[in-house]
């Protein structure tokens, strides 16, 4: 089967993309995810536009939905960064505690690294400072760099997750080698994770890096 013309401007947006992919989670699992659809994936995320169609095209003819949704969501992530979106859909996925959106992003291959533009946080930081544990979990799974900065204060996840007073996730970057001496500017001098955590009164999160540091 030849399948016809097919345009980038008939993908549907990744919420929607996503909502289909959602559904699927309450299916059972047939272990990991099946190689064809791997294989589609990885074609998808480096094809060209044609290409990309093509494999749309048979996945539907197929009636594969789950593959179906994942190439479109490959593409759609892509298509964010062509034209320019603030982020990447990791990035305010893992911001706004998305933990199935996350899980399908980073099957994907979603660079966990990506920052924003203005500020160089990356999924990890927002995730932290939002007191997310399951994401900053996945994250440092997949590798995230534990002590990335924000450029404008220096604050580290660690430094943020201490501050807004997130015990579960500080624990989470302490275990994974975080810097508990890393400095930031708050409210126009430098502090680091456990004096501002001092500061702020989260007396859980003093006793744990207290005990860190020792």
């Amino acid at each position: 089967m030849k399948p016809p013309p097919f345009r980038l401007a008939w993908l549907c947006p990744l919420a929607l993309c996503i909502a289909s992919a959602e559904s699927l989670a309450d299916e059972p699992a047939a272990g990991s995810v099946a190689t064809v659809a791997n294989n589609a994936i990885r074609f998808a995320m480096n094809a060209d536009a044609e290409a990309v169609a093509d494999a749309l095209w048979f996945a539907a003819a197929d009636g594969d939905l789950e593959r179906f949704v994942r190439l479109l969501a490959a593409r759609a992530e892509t298509e964010l960064q062509e034209f320019g979106a603030p982020t990447s859909a990791l990035w305010i996925a893992s911001q706004e505690g998305h933990i199935e959106v996350v899980e399908l992003l980073l099957a994907l291959g979603a660079d966990v690294e990506a920052t924003d533009a203005v500020d160089e946080r990356t999924a990890l930081f927002q995730a932290a400072q939002e007191g997310h544990a399951r994401i900053v979990e996945m994250l440092l799974d997949e590798g995230a760099r534990v002590d990335a900065a924000s450029r404008k204060t220096g604050a580290t996840p660690l430094f943020i997750a201490a501050a807004r007073g997130h015990t579960e996730v500080v624990r989470l970057l302490l275990a994974a080698r975080a810097d508990a001496n890393a400095t930031a500017s708050a409210a126009g001098k430098m502090d680091t994770p456990l004096s501002i955590a001092k500061q702020r009164d989260h007396v859980e999160i003093v006793e744990l890096l207290e005990a860190y540091r020792q």
